[in-house]
């Protein structure tokens, strides 16, 4: 499913081409929630935004962290990844997960279809086993836990394996129905 953000944010009543306020976000998230309703289980939902400028830590706050955090808790759930963003709007998100993540036990990260500044497709920190994880499924499509395991020989199977929950919690890899069968890429 895709959420063109722009046409999201007119309909919400933004002051195109930025999406500022607590207020506008509100909205942005209660018509992409309307959207989002009728995903399928573990559906991707790319937030496109193709022609939106600027959004401020408010709007990124109120609409994007607790749309991360919505994806994690609801039934269907979904995963979340972002398009087309600008730079301010990237260095906006980047400042506002790492403030959150500071003060949350609650960890967000958000996956981009486009390398970020970081040289990286997601916002938000990784461990380096976490970093590696991500990338191998990434180039591999998918990866079991023992394949998993043996990239890093230093950590038991269960710390990999803790490491792979986490991750599949924080809505960064799909797992497989076959809990066996392993992760995949979002």
């Amino acid at each position: 499913m895709i959420i063109n953000i722009k046409d999201t944010g007119k309909k919400a009543g933004a002051s195109l081409p930025d999406l500022l306020t607590r207020p506008v976000a509100k909205r942005v998230l209660t018509l992409m929630l309307t959207k989002i309703e009728h995903a399928s289980v573990d559906e991707l939902v790319i937030c496109d935004f193709a022609g939106i400028e600027v959004i401020d830590p408010s709007f990124v706050d109120e609409c994007l962290i607790t749309l991360v955090r919505r994806s994690r808790k609801v039934d269907p759930r979904f995963f979340v990844m972002l398009r087309n963003l600008s730079r301010i709007a990237e260095e906006n998100i980047e400042g506002v997960i790492a403030l959150y993540n500071e003060n949350s036990k609650d960890k967000v990260s958000l996956l981009t279809e486009q390398l970020t500044r970081s040289n990286s497709y997601l916002i938000g920190a990784l461990s380096k086993n976490e970093n590696e994880i991500l990338a191998f499924i990434r180039i591999n499509g998918h990866a079991t836990k023992e394949v998993l395991s043996s990239l890093f020989p230093s950590s038991d199977e269960e710390s990999v394996l803790r490491t792979l929950e986490s991750m599949h919690e924080r809505g960064l890899l799909r797992q497989k129905e076959n809990k066996d069968s392993g992760y995949t890429s979002v």
